[in-house]
C-alpha cells in the first residue's frame, strides 16, 4: 500500500479500477485484501496470491498465468521483494525475506519472469545464478 499514491489520477481517468492488497493491511475504499492462494480470474489471467513477508510484515507477490495455457513462463510480480540481482530492504524481518526469497526460489520453475516493484524484468534462472542474495552465506 506505499506505491497507491497516483491511484486518484488513474481512477479519475479510467474509472473505478480494482485495488488488491495484502491482508492486514489499511486499503484504499474498494479494495480488496487477498491472502496466501487467493486467487483471481482477470482477462484470461489466473492470478495467484503468495503471502511473501520480509520487506512488510503485510506483503504479497503474485503469479500470473494465462488461463488454459499449457505452456509458457509464468510472470511473477515480486513487487519490493525481489529485484534484478537484489532484494528488498528487510524493514519488517530478515529472517522472514529469507524465507520468502527460498520459497519464490524452490518453488516457481526457472522461465519464470519476474516483474519487480523497481529496475528491469528478469528471470528466475538468472536470479538463482547471479543474485547474490539467493544463496546468504552459511
Amino acid at each position: 500500500t506505499e506505491h497507491v499514491g497516483g491511484l486518484p489520477g488513474v481512477r479519475q481517468r479510467w474509472g473505478e479500477v480494482p485495488v488488491f492488497g495484502p491482508a492486514g493491511v489499511s486499503l484504499p475504499p474498494g479494495g480488496v485484501a487477498l491472502g496466501e492462494k487467493a486467487g483471481l480470474e482477470l482477462g484470461g489471467f489466473n492470478v495467484t496470491v503468495w503471502r511473501t513477508p520480509g520487506h512488510a510484515e503485510a506483503h504479497n507477490c503474485y503469479v500470473v498465468t494465462r488461463v488454459g495455457a499449457k505452456q509458457g513462463a509464468p510472470l511473477l510480480v515480486s513487487g519490493d521483494l525481489l529485484f534484478a540481482g537484489s532484494v528488498g530492504g528487510a524493514y519488517f524481518c530478515r529472517r522472514r525475506l529469507s524465507e520468502s526469497l527460498a520459497r519464490l526460489a524452490n518453488d516457481l520453475p526457472d522461465n519464470t519472469v519476474v516483474a519487480p516493484g523497481h529496475g528491469p524484468l528478469t528471470t528466475l534462472a538468472n536470479e538463482r545464478t547471479h543474485n547474490p542474495f539467493l544463496h546468504p552465506p552459511g
